[in-house]
């Protein structure tokens, strides 16, 4: 973002006065507004959200049974003990050992709040990325070898369909490096067509999904991006996978006697 840009925290809508660099935190970036907007913007909501909540509990002529009041006193304290609130605390020197200092002297004085240092949210932040990173690829690996093993088996299909017009190309002087280039253009052209239209259906639902998502965890206003180097990286996986898994069908197709094949001309 640059100074003057419009966005939305909260669902709220903010406008950038300026840059803080801080390089060095692990987590998302904060954004840092002013006291007066955080209360127009979070305390009284929050306020009117309260009353309205109170207002539950009482009867028509605006008085309150107490038993009513008991009743929603406990659902409140039930909803705030789920709730946690995060605050970030920058040391004066950014140094290890101020680091580590800072965090005693809080343990020390607020017992009841749970104290992380960057380096342990640096590391769950990298599990949590590496899980994500192992799930992805054992997906990718599954889709892959599914994806292989239909055109491995599309080409096989082809190629004993097509015995007859092999034959023929033998015949009239098709060397077993043409025959097979064919097959494996075509495997190239399955592998091209499904990359395409998987691309054109991931970046279909990015566009269809990513507002909805945004609605649910706040993280900015994108959480994707496409780029052209994954768009050709995508494609040319998918080309080399389908001349990969169409290498055998061919090359059992240029060896093929075309004798079977002639005499059911």
């Amino acid at each position: 973002y640059a100074i003057g840009d419009a966005i939305q925290v909260r669902h709220r809508p903010y406008t950038v006065i300026g840059i803080f660099d801080a390089p060095d935190v692990a987590a998302v970036p904060a954004g840092i507004v002013s006291v007066k907007a955080l209360r127009a913007g979070l305390e009284r909501p929050g306020i009117a959200l309260a009353k309205k909540f109170f207002q539950e509990g009482t009867a028509p002529d605006g008085s309150a049974p107490l038993e009513r009041l008991e009743e929603l006193a406990e659902k409140l304290i039930a909803q705030q003990e789920e709730r946690f609130y995060l605050h970030e605390v920058v040391p004066e020197r950014d140094d290890t050992e101020s680091v580590h200092a800072l965090a005693e002297r809080l343990r020390a004085a607020l017992p009841h709040v749970a104290v992380i240092e960057p380096e342990a949210l640096a590391a769950q932040m990298e599990k949590a990325v590496g899980i994500f990173l192992a799930i992805t690829a054992v997906v990718s690996v599954i889709s892959s070898i599914v994806g292989g093993l239909l055109i491995v088996n599309t080409m096989a299909m082809a190629a004993v369909e097509r015995r007859r017009e092999v034959a023929i190309k033998v015949a009239v002087g098709a060397s077993p490096a043409q025959i097979a280039g064919e097959f494996l253009l075509e495997a190239a052209v399955i592998g091209l067509a499904g990359s395409v239209i998987g691309v054109a259906a991931g970046i279909g639902a990015t566009f269809a999904l990513e507002p909805w998502i945004l609605t649910r965890v706040e993280v900015g206003a994108s959480m994707f991006k496409i780029t052209p180097t994954l768009l050709a990286s995508v494609v040319a996986f998918g080309v080399g996978l389908g001349i990969v898994a169409g290498l055998v069908p061919a090359v059992h197709a240029s060896r093929a006697d075309p004798a079977g094949g002639l005499r059911e001309l």
